[in-house]
Formats: C-alpha cells, sequence, structure tokens
C-alpha cells in the first residue's frame, strides 16, 4: 500500500464510516448511493484535488483511485506533496513526542497531537518542522 491509499483508506472510513478493502469495487462497498459524490467532495476537500464523480466511478477500487489522484497532486518547489508532507509531519511528530498518538488524516484535526504534550515537546516539534521544511516560526 502506497502512501495516499493509507491516507485514503483514512478519509473513507472518517466519512462513510466503514474500513474498504483497497482491492475490491468501492460501489459494492460504500452503500451510500450517492459515495461518487461525497467521497468527490470530500477528497477535494481534503487533499484540493478535482475529481469528478464519474472518474470516481470509473476508478472502481481505492487502490486506481490513488493512481488517478497521485497523477494530479501538486507539488512544492522541492517536489512534495501534501501527501509526502503529511508523512513527514508524522516522523517528526511521533520522533518528537514523549507519548503515543493516535496520528490520522483529518483536514481538521480531530486526534490528540498536543493534548498531553508538554512545552518541551511543543517546542521540540515545531524546530523539526523548522528545520525539515526551511521556515522560520517567531517567538
Amino acid at each position: 500500500m502506497d502512501k495516499l491509499q493509507g491516507i485514503l483508506l483514512g478519509i473513507v472510513k472518517s466519512s462513510f464510516g466503514v474500513a474498504v478493502n483497497e482491492d475490491a469495487l468501492l460501489a459494492n462497498q460504500l452503500k451510500d448511493p450517492k459515495w461518487s459524490q461525497k467521497l468527490s467532495r470530500v477528497i477535494h476537500e481534503e487533499l484540493d484535488v478535482k475529481v469528478t464523480p464519474e472518474e470516481m466511478q470509473s476508478s472502481v477500487s481505492l487502490f486506481q483511485l490513488s493512481i488517478l489522484l497521485n497523477s494530479r497532486l501538486t507539488t512544492d518547489p522541492m517536489e512534495r506533496s501534501l501527501v509526502d508532507v503529511y508523512w513527514i509531519l508524522k516522523r517528526l511528530i511521533k520522533e518528537g513526542l514523549s507519548h503515543e498518538i493516535n496520528y490520522h488524516w483529518y483536514a481538521i484535526w480531530l486526534g490528540d497531537l498536543l493534548y498531553e504534550s508538554d512545552s518541551l515537546d511543543d517546542v521540540e516539534i515545531v524546530i523539526s518542522m523548522e528545520q525539515e521544511f526551511g521556515f522560520s516560526i517567531s517567538d
């Protein structure tokens, strides 16, 4: 499974309340009759990628959908997509926190990223992000 498939699994589970098999037909797994419209909208909101409901239906599986979306993800000057940034942040956070977290893909954070962290953890994460992405956050 590639990085984007993992994110898509999370998006589908949070949007439809079901875990899907990435190789099986989406239409058979998502019982909502408007699944392609809803998933199209959510993917646009979450990943800033436009895909029509018709393209959703023709993609057939989550695996095929990830191939389509990978071709449309925008990248920064260093050739990193939003998906790449997510995985970099996940790594930095896991390295920087002294406690375990439930880290999942959400445009609006619903997890416990900094809930149980102390200020030293917070500072270390910010410094790691500054170094990784080449920017500075003022005090």
